[in-house]
């Protein structure tokens, strides 16, 4: 398994481990109707390959598969941060999350702040996020419950 750049072209790849990533494991924090709206089977393919090529994410791969996705943007924001249901709970989300973390220093990134799904909430608590504010977002006319979490980094890197 390993940690990568995106690489164009591989939009499609990032949609389905976001889409099932989605309807996997956010099945028990969100309604049907929020999963659907959150990320529908029918999705604006070119406004998608878009959003990926600026994001420009980290991938984690396994076997030449992407199985994981997460951006780090230069104000430290993470604004996707995604692990395949079928790759849940195997240590994905902590290779990644770590990966993050270590190119915030090297970037000398000083907090992290991530808009962060119900289903979420827990893993970012986990590696020291805390929460700052319950949100609601609106996505095709629905609103989504989620949270606003923030980390300040350590130089020493002892996160």
């Amino acid at each position: 398994m390993k940690t990568r750049p995106y690489r164009q072209g591989e939009e499609e790849a990032l949609w389905q481990v976001f889409h099932r990533a989605v309807h996997g494991i956010g099945a028990e924090f969100y309604s049907p109707a929020q999963l659907d709206a959150w990320s529908p089977d029918d999705d604006d393919s070119a406004r998608w390959c878009a959003a990926m090529r600026e994001l420009a994410p980290r991938v984690v791969e396994y076997d030449g598969h992407i199985v994981a996705y997460a951006d780090l943007q230069d104000s430290g924001l993470i604004t996707h941060f995604f692990v395949h249901s079928d790759w849940q709970r195997r240590g994905i989300g902590n290779l990644l999350m770590k990966r993050l973390h270590d190119e915030a220093r090297e970037r000398r990134i000083v907090c992290l702040d991530a808009q962060v799904s119900l289903a979420a909430e827990a893993f970012f608590a986990a590696w020291g996020f805390r929460l700052c504010q319950r949100q609601q977002i609106e996505r095709h006319g629905v609103s989504l419950p989620g949270t606003v979490m923030q980390k300040w980094l350590h130089a020493t890197g002892s996160d």
